[in-house]
């Protein structure tokens, strides 16, 4: 019937199956599919490569969009592939903005593994899970950034400091410490050479020019022949064999007078998350796309006021790899802030700060807390999350530095992306 409605009907299907096709590159193709529908994708790929007649161009992009609502168009045939490429619109717009990041921007991606130079080699079993799981599902897929360097912005955060990001993902964490520091060399490393090449992308298409990346497992970066003023490392360790470890070599890589960012999993906010992946161990749903598909099929069929439900409130339950690494992982430790503090006192690193704490928990904290020395106190910290155990459903989100520079940096001008308490 959409092959032969009126060019004006046919433009605005169009359109429609443009966007669905986006939408399915994005959330990689998250929703369960039936059985009918699975026998009408073999059609429409018959259609696209020896259609019974000869298609006009608006027809047969509505064929190809429709194929890349429900599978990865970069991975079709080759023949679909060219035509997708040389087809030509007469309202081409949303026709390039669709072929470009369903099949261009992956075979970008494909040809930047040969740039990616590596350090060492991943022979930690741990290490290997989360690579492959990270090479299946980059994590985060993402397209627009609000990136923008402020000129006004302070002496402190100009300055040409060298920063490492170990586990840079896609990339994002990238952009955000560009943004901070946009005078710094960032070195960025991380175990999923398709992570990599998906950051490496974004940073050359933003014209981003000081930025070095490298293919390698943290346990590997003690080779750098480098130190580092900031060393960042969010959502990173808490996938480790062993944290420690990897916290043990990044402080290691850390100037005397440096900082370091690390995002961890909190025992306590993170409860409902362990819920759910007891609940699909219970169900013996994979960590693979169709086990996927099955718990967010389960899910979406729940009564509204059922507990399991909340979980579809998160962004991460609408994309695979979010969901995969929200639910899914193949590893995954929690902490408290007693525990954290015995960690740090054990490789001689201070509290500093908080990142992106909003001020009204830091105001609640102070009126059970006052005394200044109490803000910087992680044991008083873990008596208040334990009354309030949802604050760091995030991670915490934690500055530190050698104990010996403690004073030094409380002193010093702000050179951090924190609401000083």
């Amino acid at each position: 019937a959409a092959i032969c409605a009126t060019d004006k009907e046919r433009e605005k299907l169009l359109l429609f199956v443009l966007a669905l096709s986006e939408a399915g590159f994005m959330s990689e193709y998250a929703f369960l599919e039936t059985v009918e529908e699975e026998g009408m994708i073999e059609q429409l790929r018959s259609l696209i490569i020896e259609p019974s007649k000869q298609l006009e161009p608006n027809a047969l992009a509505l064929l190809i969009g429709l194929l890349g609502a429900y599978c990865p168009l970069w991975l079709e045939q080759p023949s679909i592939i060219k035509q997708a490429k040389d087809l030509k619109l007469k309202n081409k717009k949303a026709w390039v903005g669709c072929i470009r990041l369903c099949i261009l921007e992956p075979e970008e991606e494909r040809a930047l593994r040969s740039t990616i130079p590596a350090i060492g080699s991943i022979s930690d079993e741990v290490s290997e899970k989360v690579r492959e799981q990270y090479e299946e599902s980059p994590y985060p897929r993402w397209r627009h950034t609000n990136v923008q360097v402020d000129p006004k912005k302070p002496f402190e955060f100009n300055k040409p400091y060298k920063i490492l990001i170990a586990g840079c993902g896609t990339g994002k964490q990238v952009l955000q410490d560009y943004t901070m520091y946009p005078n710094a060399e960032i070195t960025a490393v991380d175990l999923s050479l398709s992570s990599i090449c998906y950051a490496k992308r974004k940073v050359q298409e933003l014209g981003i020019k000081n930025v070095k990346f490298f293919h390698a497992d943290i346990l590997d970066l003690g080779v750098l022949e480098e130190k580092f003023d900031f060393v960042m490392c969010s959502g990173v360790l808490h996938h480790m064999k062993e944290p420690e470890k990897g916290l043990a070599v990044l402080t290691k890589l850390l100037k005397p007078e440096g900082m370091m960012d690390i995002g961890l999993y909190s025992e306590f906010a993170r409860q409902r998350v362990v819920h759910f992946r007891d609940f699909v161990k219970q169900k013996g749903w994979n960590s693979d796309l169709k086990g996927i598909r099955s718990f967010r099929e389960h899910v979406m069929n729940l009564a509204n006021d059922d507990p399991l439900k909340l979980i579809a409130r998160s962004r991460d339950f609408f994309s695979v790899s979010m969901c995969r690494d929200l639910i899914f992982h193949v590893q995954e430790h929690r902490f408290t802030l007693t525990e954290l503090d015995r960690v740090l006192k054990r490789h001689d690193l201070s509290f500093v700060a908080f990142s992106y704490l909003p001020p009204s928990i830091i105001n609640d904290f102070k009126l059970s807390h006052p005394a200044p020395e109490d803000h910087y106190d992680l044991l008083k910290w873990h008596e208040y999350e334990e009354k309030n155990q949802d604050i760091f459903a995030a991670m915490y989100q934690i500055w530190l530095c050698p104990s010996g520079n403690l004073a030094k940096v409380r002193s010093e001008p702000k050179r951090i992306n924190v609401l000083f308490m």
